[in-house]
């Protein structure tokens, strides 16, 4: 394996450590994708089922993964990374190339350099198309040339070193924001249960509100009906008795038509019987265009930017610009 590694180039080494399961740390095997996105092979992730502890986590980020029915097998395969890895195994497996051949005529070898044109060509070419033009044999022509392909070739490995440290820090970078994801989450479900223990606690509030004014209304109703009951009794009783003592020889009638006289003058007096007062009860929700919903928080979004230009992974946060700010209600 090691042999086959050194056998790729410089970017097809750094796309092999991209294309690499980082349980094993070698090219992926019928790679299956996980809901957060990290990708494992097939028996790697089987082997980390049967020895992790349920349920089961993702062995990169540890979000919790409910698995199908089929377990481990039956999670999506990821066919672009499957496609790039067959592709790599390709390219290593094929041998060297040889002498080199003209690009025009494939059975001959360039033998001269067109200084012209810029383009080795062989003898066939030099009476066709490169007829009249000035030349120089290849190995003169590779001489002089090689320093600058040298220069090229350095500064391609500096600029593809580049390439790796940013995508080296773009995958930590990954890394942090899902941690930060899951610890922002956790501060949204804090507020969450804070609002939601207010909102219990002015729900009690008025609940108690409109029972304290339900006992007033009611005591207030058991006030006026003794005092009405009372009264009708105390008439009922006087007219009764009124009644009675008419039936009943004349002097005993008049014995007591005073008392009957006092009665009916002081009801009298109570007309008209008074309305019953009473206090109605009643709740008013609230109207979301005209009373706002309680904040939560708010979410609110910083540029950061990956530096890959020095062939570093600096990351710069614009705090006082770029900001999105997005109410939670």
């Amino acid at each position: 394996m090691a042999a086959a590694k050194k056998s790729l180039s410089l970017g097809q080494q750094i796309l092999r450590e991209e294309l690499s399961c980082s349980i094993c740390l070698e090219l992926f095997t019928r790679p299956k994708v996980l809901p957060c996105q990290h990708t494992f092979c097939q028996d790697c992730l089987q082997v980390y089922f049967e020895q992790s502890q349920k349920p089961f986590k993702c062995p990169s980020c540890h979000l919790e993964v409910r698995l199908p029915p089929e377990g481990v097998t039956g999670l999506p395969e990821n066919h672009s990374v499957a496609k790039l890895c067959e592709k790599l195994q390709k390219t290593a497996a094929k041998p060297a190339k040889t002498a080199p051949k003209c690009s025009s005529h494939p059975s001959e070898a360039p033998k001269l350099y067109c200084t012209q044109c810029d383009v080795p060509i062989c003898y066939i070419c030099l009476e066709q198309t490169h007829a009249n033009h000035s030349t120089t044999t290849i190995q003169k022509a590779s001489k002089e040339r090689k320093p600058e392909a040298e220069k090229l070739l350095a500064e391609g490995k500096e600029i593809l070193g580049n390439y790796y440290t940013t995508l080296r820090d773009l995958r930590e970078q990954e890394k942090r924001l899902l941690e930060q994801k899951k610890e922002r989450e956790r501060r949204i479900i804090e507020a969450y249960e804070r609002t939601m223990k207010e909102f219990e606690q002015t729900a009690n509030r008025l609940r108690q509100r409109m029972q304290e004014k339900h006992d007033e209304n009611t005591e207030e109703r058991e006030r006026q009906m003794e005092r009405l009951e009372h009264d009708f009794r105390e008439l009922t009783a006087a007219c009764d008795q009124a009644e009675l003592d008419m039936a009943q020889p004349v002097g005993i009638f008049l014995q007591r038509e005073d008392r009957l006289t006092e009665v009916i003058e002081k009801h009298r007096r109570a007309l008209p019987l008074p309305q019953l007062r009473t206090q109605v009860i009643d709740f008013h929700p609230r109207d979301p265009d005209k009373m706002p919903a309680p904040l939560l928080g708010q979410v609110v979004v910083v540029d950061t930017t990956v530096d890959g230009s020095k062939g570093k992974g600096d990351h710069h946060g614009n705090q006082g610009q770029g900001q999105e700010q997005a109410d939670t209600r």
